[in-house]
């Protein structure tokens, strides 16, 4: 929001113009159902050029899945990487129908309404209303073109999507004097995702496995207590610890994996939707797992040597 066209919306209370608003969007939750958006086309100027059904490959440049080219599907989470040649981007420059467009998209809500898709651009945290996929006049000599986004949409506690938003990313490109580029190959990364506000599940999950963690002190300290009462020592502690934790803990994650199945896969309507592969959640699971592993193995080494170092005597009463 530092630009001087910001500054001007912002100075002369005009940002309404600028920024996007989608506060009052709301879409009830329906497995297979399709998302109703338009993509809006305006010239560099500002000006109208028209409107249409917006679909993926009105973004993508390539690696458009065939069975979404229509529209999005609620709650399927799409993820293309693929690679463009620039050139193409280019030789088409050239033609007379070229024009320098910036787009908007909008949202069709449970009221009948179009809301906007606010637009988080590099560098800002303020949604706008448009965006550009690629930029030729800027900078004499280079393009800055999208080479992805993420389209997000909010899955909210009252099963209903909120908060969609657009990120794209941006490459600058420069353009050699024979009118190509000496780099076209250009990976992009398209990604459309529904996903969910964890914060109420992270308070219970939190709560659960401070209850687990206090349990298996408690039941550790009184597995010490009975073996020192049998002359072992209180170093056992550790060692019980290990063993009683690593077995709380299977039945904790064992459970939390269930709770996930039977929430997000055997509902009608899910509570939460599957976190995507960056959501901290993953790391949290895989550093119990690893805990529970270390633990359990730690356990089953000074337990079998513990059992293997004790000498056991048969006496046979019938010939004594």
């Amino acid at each position: 929001m530092s630009t001087p066209e910001c500054s001007f919306f912002a100075a002369n209370n005009k940002a309404n113009y600028l920024n996007a608003n989608s506060s009052a969007f709301t879409l009830t939750f329906t497995k297979k159902s399709t998302l109703t958006m338009k993509i809006v086309s305006y010239l560099a100027t500002g000006n109208y050029l028209g409107e249409r059904t917006f679909l993926l490959s009105s973004l993508m440049k390539c690696g458009t899945p065939s069975d979404t080219t229509a529209q999005v599907e609620i709650g399927t989470n799409i993820r293309v990487t693929c690679t463009y040649n620039v050139n193409h981007l280019i030789a088409m420059m050239g033609g007379k129908q070229w024009r320098g467009k910036t787009y908007q998209l909008l949202v069709k809500s449970d009221d009948g309404n179009y809301y906007d898709v606010g637009v988080t651009m590099p560098g800002s945290s303020q949604p706008i209303k448009r965006f550009f996929i690629e930029d030729t006049t800027s900078t004499a000599g280079k393009i800055t073109l999208m080479s992805g986004f993420t389209l997000n949409f909010n899955y909210n506690s009252n099963n209903k999507l909120d908060t969609p938003t657009l990120t794209p990313t941006y490459t600058t490109v420069s353009i050699e004097s024979t009118g190509t580029s000496s780099s076209p190959l250009i990976s992009m990364n398209y990604q459309v995702l529904f996903t969910s506000d964890l914060s109420s599940f992270w308070g219970g999950a939190l709560a659960s496995f401070m209850v687990i963690s206090i349990v298996a002190l408690l039941h550790s300290i009184g597995k010490t207590y009975v073996g020192y009462l049998n002359k072992k020592s209180g170093l056992q502690f550790f060692v019980n610890f290990a063993g009683v934790y690593s077995l709380w803990l299977y039945y904790y994650l064992l459970f939390m994996s269930g709770y996930w199945f039977l929430f997000t896969k055997s509902a009608s309507t899910p509570v939460f939707l599957i976190p995507s592969p960056n959501s901290p959640l993953y790391g949290a699971f895989y550093a119990l797992v690893a805990v529970m592993v270390v633990l359990r193995l730690l356990w089953v080494v000074v337990d079998k040597s513990d059992k293997l170092s004790t000498e056991v005597f048969v006496i046979n009463w019938e010939r004594s």
